[in-house]
Formats: structure tokens, C-alpha cells, sequence
């Protein structure tokens, strides 16, 4: 087939003067054109071009998808957003069941931090936690003091309609620490102050407490106050104050004081009464030394013989 096709153009012959016409008309059409050599520099440029157009655009991407800010909301639920340069909230974390409870509601990512922040706070589950025995703390952490510092009056001014809610800034070097510890960084920050007060107090242990617990220990040490935890410190009360009532009112040494002051007493008295005899016996016989006692004896008894004698004599006599 091919062959016969080959061999039927081949009888098809142009004469001269076709062809030369031809391709004079072609030269006009085209104005002379050729194909030149692309300069290399051209080439550069263009790579360049394109280099560049890559690099901004992958910038862009990187920086939208990196948080350069953390905001930690703390209650019972624990939660943290993560904001990039545009003020966006590139993602939500929770670090208990509360937390996860509390996002089921809505999603806020993407979405402007100070509106994700609003939403938040207007949740049905967050209604509970405006009682006046709750604390809320919300943490501004980042590494550009300038930025964490905006943005902590921009919160606080947001969060002040709503009650109880208590707004700070913190050291973003301790995220690590807190994220291997399975808490927030707003609550982590709580534990170390906590920690610097009583430091037999565990990550664990703070896991499972709310802010307002962890907030009132602080309070407490602060004062001097005792570091065990609630529970513990009224079962110390309950059993002092059994003690108190088993020892009558809580005067358990009143009756030994009693008795002692009583014997006390008593041996003054009976000191005091034998100086007493002693300095009479002294006083009532002055002159009553030994010597003096016998020559009386002795006298007394010459004078008895001598008036018997007389007696005698005048009865013979008469």
C-alpha cells in the first residue's frame, strides 16, 4: 500500500518556474524570517523568572502554615490555638475530654484569632464556667516579645465581657516541656508556679485539677498556708477537732495544771507553817538555855529541904 503511494507521487513532477515562484512568495510572506540562536542570557533570565516565582510562592505557603503565636484557654478544659503571621489560626489542640467536648461545637481554624477566640468563649459548654467559684486563664505565648505583647491587649480587650476571665503572657520555651508533660502551656506555666511553692507536687496531679484549684493551693502556699490538697487538709481539721472534744473542749491539760498548781500550793502552806511553829518556840523562851534550866531545878530543891528542916525542929521542940 505504502509502495503504491510512494510510486504515485513520484509521476507528479513541478516544473521550474513553479517552484522558483514558489518559494518567492513564501520569502515575502515570511519578511525574511529565520531562526536564530536563544541568547544564554535570556535563558538565565527566564530560570530566574521562574526560580523566583517558585520561592515566593512556597514562602507564602510555609509562612501560612506556621504559628508564630500560641493563645492557651484553661479551665477544666484545656485548649490551644496556634496563630501564623496573618493573624490565622492554622490549628486547635486539647489536652483533656473537656477540651474535646468544647471543640466537637465548632471549628476554628483559619479563621481570624480574635473572631476563633469569640466563638469559643459563646460556646453552650463554656456557659458552665462563669460561675464565680471558676477561673479562666488565657496565655499569649511566642517567641517576639513585640507581637506576644499586641496581641495580649488585643485578648484582653476581647475576653472583657466575660467574666472571670483572666488574661497573661508567657515564655514560649517552656511549650516543649509542657506538650511532653500532656498540658497546655497556660496550665504548664500554673504547674512550675505551683511547683516553686511545693515541689512535691506531680504533672499528674495538676493534670486533674481545674485552674481555680490549682490557683487557691497557689494562694494558700503563698500565705503559708498548708500544701496538701483539700480533701487532706479537712480530714487534719475533722480528726483535730475530734481530738479536742475527746479531752474536754478542747482543754486536754487543764486538769494536770489543776492538780499540779494544787500541789503547789500545798507545800508552801506547809513550809510557811513550820517557819512559823519554829519562830514562836524562839520567841515564848528566850532565856531557857540548858544550863540555866538546871541551876533553877537545883535551887528549887535546896529551898524545899531547908523549909522541911524548920517544920520538924518546932514540932520536937513544942
Amino acid at each position: 500500500m505504502n509502495d503504491r503511494i510512494a510510486q504515485a507521487f513520484d509521476k507528479i513532477h513541478a516544473e521550474d518556474a513553479l517552484i522558483i515562484h514558489t518559494k518567492e512568495f513564501l520569502t515575502v510572506k515570511t519578511r525574511h524570517f529565520s531562526r536564530k540562536p536563544v541568547p544564554a542570557a535570556r535563558k538565565i533570565a527566564v530560570a530566574m523568572a521562574c526560580f523566583m516565582l517558585f520561592f515566593i510562592g512556597g514562602s507564602s505557603y510555609l509562612s501560612w502554615f506556621t504559628s508564630i503565636s500560641t493563645i492557651s484557654i484553661d479551665v477544666n478544659p484545656s485548649i490551644e490555638l496556634d496563630v501564623n503571621r496573618f493573624d490565622r489560626v492554622i490549628s486547635v489542640r486539647s489536652y483533656n475530654e473537656d477540651g474535646d467536648s468544647l471543640l466537637a461545637e465548632t471549628d476554628l481554624r483559619f479563621l481570624d484569632y480574635r473572631e476563633a477566640l469569640h466563638l469559643l468563649l459563646e460556646t453552650e459548654d463554656m456557659q458552665p464556667y462563669y460561675s464565680p467559684d471558676s477561673f479562666i486563664a488565657v496565655t499569649v505565648f511566642g517567641s517576639d516579645e513585640n507581637r506576644k505583647d499586641e496581641m495580649l491587649a488585643i485578648v484582653t480587650d476581647c475576653t472583657s465581657i466575660y467574666r472571670n476571665v483572666h488574661c497573661s503572657s508567657g515564655d514560649s520555651m517552656d511549650a516543649s516541656d509542657a506538650h511532653a508533660s500532656g498540658m497546655s502551656c497556660g496550665k504548664y506555666q500554673a504547674y512550675l508556679e505551683l511547683y516553686s511553692l511545693d515541689p512535691s507536687v506531680t504533672t499528674e496531679e495538676v493534670q486533674k485539677l481545674t485552674m481555680r484549684q490549682i490557683r487557691d493551693r497557689i494562694q494558700d502556699l503563698s500565705k503559708g498556708g498548708c500544701s496538701r490538697p483539700d480533701s487532706e487538709r479537712a480530714h487534719i481539721k475533722e480528726t483535730e477537732h475530734h481530738e479536742e472534744e475527746a479531752h474536754g473542749g478542747g482543754k486536754p491539760n487543764s486538769d494536770k495544771n489543776n492538780v499540779r498548781d494544787e500541789n503547789q500550793n500545798t507545800n508552801k502552806n506547809q513550809s510557811t507553817n513550820e517557819n512559823t511553829d519554829t519562830s514562836e518556840h524562839e520567841s515564848t523562851n528566850p532565856d531557857d538555855s540548858p544550863a540555866k534550866n538546871k541551876n533553877r531545878n537545883e535551887n528549887e530543891k535546896n529551898n524545899k529541904n531547908q523549909n522541911g528542916g524548920h517544920h520538924c525542929r518546932g514540932r520536937h521542940g513544942g
